[in-house]
């Protein structure tokens, strides 16, 4: 299996177990027995549980942002596909079962991510309101 199926593999586990459970009462023994490795093909993969967490947050929010703007790609101007981006992305940020369940149970894990530093996910958003304003300007 290839380091990019195992890495996806995993990250499906955590995503399932997070769902489910949180962040803080999954363990990395959980994800590794959902995705059927063992623990340290996890560690391997992710040095740490934090580093894990943070890539499945971020990999959930590109996934959400690509959706997002491929429903808004039909709209004729870069002002719809950005409002339209805009809309969808918070709907679905919204509907997401594991921000919902980090949300329910484990909230203050969330804010350093949203208000304390600027990290990848914010990186990603601001590429893409940057796109459509250079799409909106040419």
């Amino acid at each position: 299996m290839s380091r990019r199926h195992t890495d996806a593999a995993l990250l499906e586990a955590a995503r399932d177990c997070v769902a489910t459970l949180g962040v803080r009462r999954t363990t990395v023994a959980d994800v590794a027995r959902r995705a059927g490795a063992s623990r340290m093909t996890v560690y391997r993969l992710f040095p740490d549980a934090r580093t894990l967490w943070s890539t499945l947050l971020t990999t959930e929010f590109e996934g959400v942002l690509r959706e997002a703007e491929a429903a808004a790609a039909h709209l004729p101007t870069a002002r719809e596909r950005l409002v339209e981006t805009t809309i969808r992305g918070v709907e679905r940020v919204a509907a997401d079962p594991v921000v919902r369940r980090v949300l329910e149970v484990d909230p203050d894990l969330l804010v350093p991510y949203i208000v304390e530093r600027l990290g990848q996910s914010q990186r990603i958003a601001m590429a893409a309101f940057r796109r459509h304003l250079d799409e909106g300007v040419a």
